[in-house]
């Protein structure tokens, strides 16, 4: 565990009683990390920007809040983690936004009359319910319960996070294979 320093729990504790020049010290100090850490993970300047905004309205809220009250740790660490998991948050979104998109490119079938994210999420959700159980419940826990890879290894009974990204993406293929087959009509839709 890291050591608090004794200029960020004050930088806090002024923060809480409403400094604003406090506030704004700790928005300019932590900024320059927290942006290059989005640009050095696959984000945009704008995505840089708008997730530090996000992550000090975090930051100021749980000030507020009374969730943060001291620090286990430096300040600079706790900022860097809400922007880690925001930004994780965000790339599991463009995950699964991703692996719509590729299924809809891939000629849904005709049914009725209903909105395209509609029909691309029955399609998908056919589709998922053709893998094997295991399978189905990776994706599940990784894309929509947005749990972290070890979490989904823990849940799933396997030994690590590494062994749960390896099955995670052979379930892709997987899932991508039953897409392409439906397009060469060897599928048939139910």
């Amino acid at each position: 565990m890291q050591e608090t320093s004794a200029a960020d729990q004050a930088l806090l504790d002024r923060i809480r009683q409403g400094d604003e020049k406090a506030f704004e010290m700790v928005y300019k100090m932590n900024r320059p990390a927290i942006l290059r850490y989005v640009l050095q993970n696959h984000g945009t300047a704008q995505d840089a920007k708008d997730l530090y905004q996000n992550v000090m309205v975090a930051f100021h809220g749980n000030v507020a809040d009374g969730k943060l009250v001291s620090l286990s740790g430096k300040l600079s660490t706790y900022l860097f983690k809400l922007a880690q998991n925001q930004w994780r948050n965000h790339l599991r979104g463009q995950k699964r936004e991703m692996l719509v998109d590729y299924i809809a490119d891939n000629d849904l079938p005709p049914g009725e009359p209903e909105t395209d994210t509609l029909r691309e999420d029955k399609f998908l959700q056919r589709l998922i319910d053709r893998l094997d159980e295991r399978c189905q419940r990776i994706l599940q826990l990784f894309y929509y319960e947005r749990l972290s890879m070890q979490e989904v290894a823990q849940r799933v009974g396997l030994t690590d996070g590494e062994s749960a990204k390896k099955r995670k993406y052979d379930c892709l293929n997987k899932l991508k294979k039953l897409a392409d087959r439906y397009n060469t009509d060897e599928y048939e839709p139910e």
